[in-house]
């Protein structure tokens, strides 16, 4: 997303004639609704991560004859969060 500066000609056509209406400006008309659904977490940092980790279920009985490698199969995912 880039940015630029903000001239009168970014907004040409609130000048047009027969603009109805300018939505988008009433959102403080209204109670913020937000704070009650969502917990908000306060912060000083610039960014924070979210880490989930799962891994399979429990191990099925195999045959001790067969060697079979060891290894912790776990899978990851991070999400990370701008404040």
């Amino acid at each position: 997303m880039s940015s630029g500066v903000i001239t009168s000609s970014s907004f040409a056509k609130l000048l047009w004639p027969g603009l109805n209406a300018i939505y988008g400006k009433s959102y403080s008309d209204y109670p913020v609704e937000l704070d009650k659904l969502f917990e908000k977490n306060k912060s000083d940092r610039a960014y924070e991560e979210d880490l989930g980790l799962s891994s399979f279920g429990l191990a099925s009985v195999k045959n001790e004859v067969l060697r079979l490698p060891m290894t912790l199969n776990v899978k990851a995912s991070l999400h990370a969060t701008t404040m």
